[in-house]
């Protein structure tokens, strides 16, 4: 893998048979993958961390900011996201089994990119989380920003929030079932 996936990984008790990276360009953003064999199925891992819409996480910091910059900013943090998407999809597209797909989106339920990423798999905290499973604080607001989904063959047996301060987002887990 690249320089750039060093910042992530993911770690598995079952036999890794591939591994990779789909190389965001122009981006310290990436999404790794991993195919693991899990019985007589291989299953597909991915660890994603979507460009980062750089927002000071508090609402003074945005009412203090130049309109037009900040505009600019988000539609360029927009548009590489989307092309991230594009990538994602395109390759995703491409793998016959089943998938997880888990990670950092940076945005929201209500957005076009986790909705494209989403599309027809089950979201972990809807399956199984509680209250507003919030994994980022934006000032006082409780966003949820990180996902697992899953294809809609797994079964989510249990999901947790973490509420410990590692970085500005906050862990999440999930049982799953096959």
């Amino acid at each position: 893998m690249n320089n750039k996936s060093k910042s992530q990984a993911v770690y598995s008790k079952y036999k890794i048979v591939n591994q990779g990276s789909l190389n965001f360009e122009s981006s310290f953003n990436n999404a790794i993958f991993i195919d693991i064999l899990k019985g007589k199925d291989t299953l597909r891992v991915y660890n994603m961390h979507m460009q980062s819409l750089a927002l000071t996480p508090q609402l003074g910091a945005l009412e203090q900011e130049n309109t037009k910059s900040l505009v600019g900013r988000l539609g360029r943090a927009f548009k590489k996201q989307e092309d991230q998407v594009y990538k994602f999809l395109a390759h995703q597209a491409e793998c016959p089994y089943k998938k997880i797909v888990a990670g950092d989106f940076n945005n929201t339920v209500f957005s076009y990119t986790y909705n494209k990423i989403r599309g027809d798999k089950k979201d972990a905290f809807e399956e199984q989380g509680s209250g507003f499973g919030r994994t980022f604080i934006f000032d006082v607001i409780p966003l949820r920003i990180d996902f697992i989904l899953t294809d809609p063959e797994f079964k989510t047996q249990a999901f947790q929030n973490f509420d410990v301060e590692y970085s500005d987002h906050f862990p999440i887990m999930a049982v799953l079932e096959l």
